[in-house]
């Protein structure tokens, strides 16, 4: 199996599991259900052994002298865009269910992920059910719309991460990112500028990047607590959740409809020998109305052994 652990190293993790939380009421101004409102991913990690066949003609032509890790996450997301005063806007609601598995090669300085996924978005991905069951259990109005969410479709995509660390201090680092996604799901560019603070390590160990498993760098803290702050443009040309049914279309239209948006992102990770917890403050403003501005946060826990 290409996820077959690299047992070769003594009292460290070489695998772990994560549970994350995306809820526009996850943050500090309530401000809710305007665009994507909530998601849950529940992923399985584990390092995978540097002979492995597989992972070494995948990652041979880009030439990164690091470790392999295997990512496979299921994640659950609703999109339900109604304004502050509760009126639905004009757009469609959608649910969608997916799985990603994720095959990466980090270094202590560079980072890639390739990524295949396949879904299904409308009714059959089953958001509706979930959000109108937690909101009876929290006890909090059940929300109307979802009788316009897009119909079911079969979801494919592929996406790319690569970053590296160009500025790296103490208690500081700088770290690029280029992330593209192609697909009936996704088509977009976006590119990331990251700048950590506080007690944190490379990023072949590190909690943001669920690679502190398996063999470390010398540069290397038993506990990890630092802030992060991620700056992000977006351009979209393809998104299922906006009913561009098209790919060719949304290419001719992309840049007439400046389907751009620009955002940040706030985190506080902290991370010990073999739990990590995070919160994370989103917020995304776009330059033309293809999707209303919004926010939200998230909560993620993982555990690894």
């Amino acid at each position: 199996m290409i996820w077959a652990q690299n047992r070769s190293v003594d009292n460290l993790t070489n695998q772990g599991v994560s549970l994350v939380f995306d809820n526009d009421i996850l943050k500090p101004k309530n401000q809710t259900d305007q665009y994507y409102s909530f998601g849950q991913m529940l992923s399985y990690y584990s390092v995978v052994n540097r002979q492995n066949n597989f992972f070494n003609k995948v990652f041979s032509p880009f030439r990164i002298d690091g470790k392999y890790v295997f990512q496979s996450e299921l994640a659950l997301l609703g999109y339900t865009p109604r304004q502050e005063d509760r009126q639905i806007i004009d757009r469609q609601f959608a649910g969608i269910l997916k799985l990603k598995n994720s095959l990466i090669v980090v270094s202590d300085n560079e980072f890639l992920k390739l990524s295949a996924e396949m879904g299904i978005r409308g009714r059959h991905s089953g958001a509706d059910k979930f959000q109108e069951s937690l909101h009876k259990l929290l006890d909090s109005e059940v929300l109307e719309g979802w009788e316009t969410q897009l119909p079911s479709r079969i979801l494919f995509n592929i996406y790319g991460s690569w970053s590296r660390s160009v500025f790296q201090r103490r208690y500081f680092d700088l770290i690029p990112e280029m992330n593209v996604a192609i697909g009936n799901n996704q088509t977009y560019i976006k590119p990331n500028l990251q700048a950590r603070m506080g007690w944190f390590n490379d990023l072949d160990h590190t909690s943001f990047y669920q690679t502190n498993i398996g063999s470390t760098t010398e540069r290397k803290h038993n506990t990890e607590v630092y802030l992060l702050f991620q700056f992000y443009g977006k351009l979209s040309i393809v998104d299922a959740t906006l009913n561009n049914e098209r790919s060719t279309d949304g290419l001719i239209k992309a840049f007439h409809q400046n389907r751009v948006l620009g955002g940040y992102s706030l985190q506080f990770h902290v991370s010990g020998s073999h739990f990590d917890m995070f919160y994370k403050y989103h917020k995304a403003t776009p330059i033309s109305n293809i999707v209303p501005k919004h926010s939200y946060g998230t909560i993620g826990v993982a555990y690894r052994w």
